[in-house]
């Protein structure tokens, strides 16, 4: 593991792909419109300088205009797919303008001794527009941020820098800076995990650890939208207990619950890790299939009924219970809605229970 990584674990920051990218999706446009009124601060602020040395703001101007590179933040936020080149490149151009800031005050008479709050700014950045990106990031930046006027007066382009001056006032507000961040990551964590959570009850069927309806719907749609950019086939398959009245009403409501609780587990072992396995209703259960055709999905169908057929259930006393399944197989076709295939598949169903139960049925579009 590395150092960085330890240092991360011990402070308790934990942030996997999932986790950063619901970040930067919840505080993105934050972060982008902060970076927009940041150009136009940075532009309005010649103000301050003709303020501060009337002759020197003639020298400045130009440079104010290169703030207007922040308004390219927001557009990179929607263009820049690539997290880390996203984080690289906001970096990258809000130090770029720390640079320019320094290059200001030096034209400036007085300027490395009334200016050097104007570098407060670059540590309230990551606070707030750093919110959208991980931890790390926000740390790394703090550092470069607070190093780089040093680095450049070691370097004697900018020539009067008070080294201790801006010390004493800025690497305080780094700390700060780093604390707070700290704080808002540890925050956002908490409340990321409390919705993982809630999102995950509102669409696992607490009964069979399946997908529920509500999930189910959701996955097809998107499952749709796929295949129509890849042209891809998709198929459904809706699979129901047989007789499942008679078994509740014989051996009991958790002899009953134990049959779906069965079915489930020979459903999800049955399927592949990109199929979508979902109970859809009480002894109903619906399987998603993408890149299947209606063939495949019948054989599909098939091995879970075979499955299902040559296996019994033994109850707390001993009773040895049989069951079989009906299945409903359909194909979803570009001209029609998500939701009539689930319905053709449905009306197979019906059909596999009308023609004796214990087989699959398929229907074309």
């Amino acid at each position: 593991m590395r150092p960085i990584d330890t240092l991360l674990r011990s402070l308790d920051i934990v942030e996997d792909e999932a986790y950063l990218e619901r970040k930067l999706k919840d505080n993105g446009r934050f972060a982008a419109r902060l970076y927009l009124f940041g150009a136009f601060l940075g532009l309005s602020l010649w103000g301050w300088d003709y303020v501060t040395d009337p002759i020197g703001a003639k020298r400045t101007w130009t440079l104010r205009l290169f703030f207007l590179v922040l308004a390219v933040i927001p557009l990179l936020f929607k263009k820049i797919e690539s997290r880390r080149l996203l984080t690289i490149c906001v970096v990258g151009l809000t130090l770029m303008t720390e640079i320019v800031y320094l290059l200001i005050l030096n034209r400036l008479e007085g300027g490395m001794v009334y200016g050097l709050a104007g570098f407060m700014f670059y540590m309230m950045v990551p606070s707030l527009a750093f919110v959208a990106f991980s931890f790390l990031s926000g740390l790394i930046y703090i550092l470069l941020a607070a190093l780089l006027p040093h680095l450049l007066a070691m370097t004697g382009i900018v020539p009067g820098f008070s080294h201790l001056h801006y010390a004493v006032l800025i690497w305080p507000a780094a700390i700060l800076s780093v604390l707070i961040e700290y704080t808002h990551t540890q925050e956002y964590r908490r409340r990321y995990t409390l919705e993982r959570k809630l999102e995950t009850l509102s669409q696992v069927d607490a009964l069979s650890g399946l997908c529920n309806r509500r999930c189910f719907f959701q996955k097809l749609e998107e499952e749709v939208a796929r295949s129509r950019r890849t042209d891809l086939p998709l198929s459904i398959l809706m699979v129901d207990i047989d007789r499942f009245k008679a078994i509740n009403d014989r051996y009991g409501h958790p002899v009953g619950d134990r049959v779906i609780q069965r079915l489930a587990t020979v459903m999800k072992g049955s399927s592949r890790r990109i199929d979508t396995v979902a109970r859809v209703g009480g002894e109903e259960f619906a399987l998603l299939l993408p890149g299947t055709d209606l063939v495949a999905a019948v054989e599909a169908g098939e091995r879970i009924r075979s499955a299902v057929a040559c296996s019994e259930l033994v109850t707390d006393r001993g009773e040895r219970i049989a069951y079989t399944i009906s299945v409903g197989a359909a194909r979803w076709h570009t001209r029609e809605k998500p939701s009539q295939c689930y319905n053709r598949a449905d009306r197979a169903l019906y059909l596999a229970k009308k023609g004796g139960r214990n087989r699959v049925v398929s229907l074309q579009a």
